[in-house]
């Protein structure tokens, strides 16, 4: 299915069970533009993928999800990192 094909259905889906763009922000907790690109895109972040496959939204109608690397600081190699510092 084309990403294209993909937003449509999930578009259907959505207006099915009506589902608008503000209320899935809401339900993610985060605001509707963000909500709204998301949909759009060709992959989404993994966290938010889990968050919509919990809501109920069917896996094959959302973008793939995509794992975003942990920051590697290269100056803080080795050292201790505590809160009782």
């Amino acid at each position: 299915m084309s990403n294209e094909e993909r937003k449509a259905a999930l578009t259907l889906w959505m207006e099915e069970r009506h589902i608008s763009i503000q209320a899935l922000a809401e339900a993610l907790g985060v605001s509707r533009p963000f909500a709204s690109v998301m949909l759009n895109r060709e992959t989404i972040p993994a966290k938010r993928h889990k968050q919509m496959l919990r809501l109920g939204f069917p896996a094959e109608l959302l973008p793939p999800p995509y794992h975003k690397p942990e920051p590697f600081f290269p100056g803080l190699m080795g050292q201790e990192t505590t809160a009782s510092r």
